[in-house]
């Protein structure tokens, strides 16, 4: 395991002197009184708290596992300012200069979700990316299969839902979600440049701290959509199982 600077917990109030987070978006078939899908069930509490915050580390998602062995709760965020090795679907890498995208893992304990059922995860993580950026005021969004969100025809969000299993049942969910927020052109590599964007780009700059609690927000409101539902919309969104 590659050392890294000692992480620091917060589950503090947000800084007054931070930008106002944007309003959450109303979500198709999600209201405080939907009812609950039978697997994986929602939680009724705001993810995101507690949140690990680290300087730099290889994998957001690896350091959410390892927290979440450790016995972390439903709903705990790992973020770092720096992501040096972290990855998407099939073996894809997922790159970011500090400071200029956003890679966060939740640490998510559904009840009764049986192991048939891991992958609706990568469904809700989908879904979840594509609300919070439309909130953020882009256009033109698309889901990708298996679960890239496209704006305008180019990436600006990669999901890498990673699940651990029992013989019956998953235990938990590492939902990693990676975020293009204020990388310019030149910001990407030259070898995925024409197919990059951000929100800056797209003329939605849009700093970290209000976006992870509206990444938040809107994970928890799409806990709440039955998963037939919610799959019909990922669906809708252009995902096509090949």
């Amino acid at each position: 395991m590659s050392a890294t600077p000692s992480p620091r917990a917060s589950a503090s109030s947000p800084d007054p002197s931070a930008p106002a987070a944007p309003p959450v978006p109303v979500l198709p078939g999600a209201a405080p009184s939907a009812p609950s899908p039978p697997s994986p069930s929602p939680t009724p509490l705001l993810p995101g708290l507690p949140r690990l915050w680290l300087r730099t580390t290889p994998s957001t998602n690896d350091a959410a596992r390892r927290w979440a062995l450790d016995g972390a709760p439903d709903g705990a965020l790992v973020t770092a300012l720096d992501q040096t090795a972290g990855r998407g679907q099939r073996g894809h890498t997922w790159s970011s200069p500090p400071g200029l995208g956003l890679p966060v893992s939740y640490i998510l304990r559904p009840t009764d979700c049986p192991a048939s059922q891991a992958n609706v995860w990568a469904v809700y993580g989908a879904m979840t990316a594509l609300f919070a950026l439309r909130a953020l005021g882009l256009e033109n969004l698309a889901v990708k299969y298996p679960n890239d969100i496209l704006c305008r025809g180019k990436k600006i969000c990669g999901i890498l839902a990673e699940p651990r299993l029992t013989a019956t049942r998953v235990e938990f969910v590492i939902l990693g979600i990676g975020l293009n927020l204020l990388q310019t052109p030149l910001d990407f590599p030259p070898d995925i440049r024409p197919s990059a964007t951000s929100c800056l780009i797209e003329g939605h700059p849009s700093p970290i701290p209000p976006v992870l609690d509206l990444l938040s927000a809107t994970l928890r409101d799409v806990r709440s959509i039955p998963y037939p539902r919610l799959h019909t919309l990922w669906l809708r969104s252009g995902a096509r199982p090949s």
